[in-house]
C-alpha cells in the first residue's frame, strides 16, 4: 500500500487547509458583492426627496433608543410627488392614506396609526392633512403630523396603490368583504382602496384591513427558509417607493431586512380615533390622544392591548 514519504504529509496537509481557506474566502466574497449588488439594486430603484427637518420649529423629543417612527403617505397619486414637487390632485389626496408607522425597540410590534385626510392641520385650521398633500411640501406635512401627535418623525415614504395591486397579483389575491367576501386582484386594487364614496373614516379602515389582509398573505414563515422570496417582495415594494434622502442606506437595509421575522399577526392597525362636538371640527378625542403618548413613550403595543377597541376592524367593508 502506498504512504507518504515521511515528513511531507504534514506539508499537504497545509497545503490542503489553505486551499479550503483560499475557497471559503472566495466564497465569503461572492456572498458579499451579491449581497451588496441586491443591495444596490433594491436601494437605488427608489426615488428620493429632500426633507427640511432643520426648517421645523419646536420639534418633539426623538424617539426612545431603538425606537423610531416612518411617516407613509400612500395613495393614487405619484410616487415623486415630493422629488418633482408635483402636487398631488384633490381627487387624489381625499382618498391617500397617511400613516404613522411606529417600530418598536424591541423589533417585535410595529404600530400603524392612520390618519384620517379629513382632520385639520390645527384647532380653527382650515387645512386638512388632504388639502396639505395638494401643496406637495413633505417638510410642511411632517410639521403638521409632528405638532398633532406629539411624536418625532424619523423619516417618510411615498408608496402607490400601483405597488399594492403588483403586491396583490404576487399573493395571488386578498380576501376581502364589500358584503359579500371575494378575492380582489391587483387590478381591482386602485378602485377598492381609492373609493372617494366612501366616509373618511370608513375609507381609512377599508385601507388598513386590506393592508393588513396584504402584510398576512405576503410575510410568511417561507421567507426565513427561501431568501429569494423575500427578495421579490422587497424588489415590488422598493420599486415604486420614495424616500427621504436622508434614509441612510445602512438604516434602510437594516429595516428591510428585519422584515423576513416580521409575522402579520405582531402589527397593530389603527385608525386614530376622532371626534366631533357639537358644531365643531374634527378632534382627537382622550383615546386618540392616549394613543399618541404611547406611540411617544415606546408603549404601543401595551396600550392597544388595554385597548382593543381602536384596532381596525379584521373584516374589510
Amino acid at each position: 500500500m502506498d504512504t507518504d514519504p515521511p515528513g511531507r504529509t504534514p506539508h499537504r496537509r497545509r497545503r490542503l487547509w489553505r486551499v479550503l481557506a483560499v475557497c471559503a474566502a472566495v466564497g465569503l466574497v461572492l456572498v458579499v458583492g451579491a449581497g451588496l449588488i441586491i443591495q444596490h439594486h433594491l436601494v437605488g430603484q427608489m426615488g428620493r426627496f429632500t426633507v427640511s427637518y432643520d426648517a421645523l420649529a419646536d420639534r418633539p423629543d426623538a424617539s426612545p433608543a431603538g425606537s423610531s417612527n416612518v411617516l407613509v403617505v400612500a395613495g393614487d397619486g405619484s410616487r415623486d410627488t415630493f422629488q418633482r414637487k408635483r402636487p398631488w390632485s384633490s381627487a387624489a389626496a381625499k382618498t391617500a392614506e397617511l400613516l404613522v408607522v411606529h417600530f418598536d425597540a424591541a423589533g417585535r410590534s410595529p404600530t400603524v396609526v392612520a390618519i384620517p385626510g379629513t382632520l385639520p392641520t390645527g384647532p380653527g385650521s382650515g387645512v386638512t392633512f388632504s388639502g396639505l398633500l395638494t401643496q406637495g411640501s413633505a417638510t410642511a406635512l411632517v410639521g403638521a403630523v409632528e405638532k398633532l401627535s406629539g411624536v418625532r418623525i424619523d423619516h417618510v415614504a411615498v408608496v402607490s396603490w400601483d405597488t399594492f395591486a403588483r403586491l396583490t397579483d404576487w399573493v395571488g389575491g386578498v380576501q376581502v368583504d364589500t358584503g359579500r367576501a371575494h378575492l380582489l386582484p391587483g387590478s381591482e386594487v386602485r378602485r377598492f382602496l381609492g373609493d372617494a364614496g366612501l366616509a373618511p373614516a370608513a375609507l381609512a379602515a377599508r385601507q388598513q384591513s386590506f393592508l393588513g389582509e396584504l402584510m398576512d398573505q405576503s410575510l410568511h414563515q417561507e421567507m426565513r427558509k427561501y431568501p429569494w422570496l423575500l427578495y421579490h417582495f422587497l424588489d415590488i415594494v422598493t420599486s415604486g417607493m420614495s424616500v427621504d434622502s436622508g434614509w441612510s442606506t445602512g438604516s434602510m437595509r437594516g429595516m428591510l431586512w428585519s422584515l423576513r421575522n416580521q409575522r402579520s399577526a405582531s402589527i397593530s392597525y389603527v385608525v386614530l380615533p376622532l371626534t366631533r362636538p357639537k358644531n365643531a371640527q374634527l378632534t382627537e378625542g382622550p383615546l386618540a390622544q392616549g394613543l399618541w403618548q404611547a406611540v411617544r413613550q415606546d408603549h404601543a403595543a401595551e396600550w392597544l392591548g388595554a385597548h382593543p377597541e381602536v384596532l381596525a376592524s379584521a373584516t374589510t367593508s
